[in-house]
């Protein structure tokens, strides 16, 4: 039997903004641009509801491993919520 490790989250102190590079949607990781370099990324909650499109703007609230967690920019106008 094997088991699988999963790294806990580490959230970050200030949310920091970045530019999606390939679209994030529900239980879909992307890539954004994050201080000069590309990372996947998923949405920090599972239940976010939106698609983020290449060139809109997410905050990076965390790392989880070597995935970015992230929150959708214009969720709120939306009227969804993904923080």
């Amino acid at each position: 039997m094997t088991t699988r490790l999963v790294a806990m989250p580490v959230m970050f102190n200030q949310p920091v903004l970045s530019k999606v590079d390939e679209a994030i949607a529900p239980n879909q990781s992307g890539w954004v641009k994050f201080q000069g370099t590309f990372w996947q990324a998923q949405f920090y909650r599972s239940s976010c509801q939106v698609t983020v499109k290449p060139g809109e703007w997410v905050k990076v609230v965390g790392r989880q491993g070597i995935r970015l967690l992230v929150v959708p920019v214009n969720n709120i106008n939306q009227g969804q919520t993904c923080a």
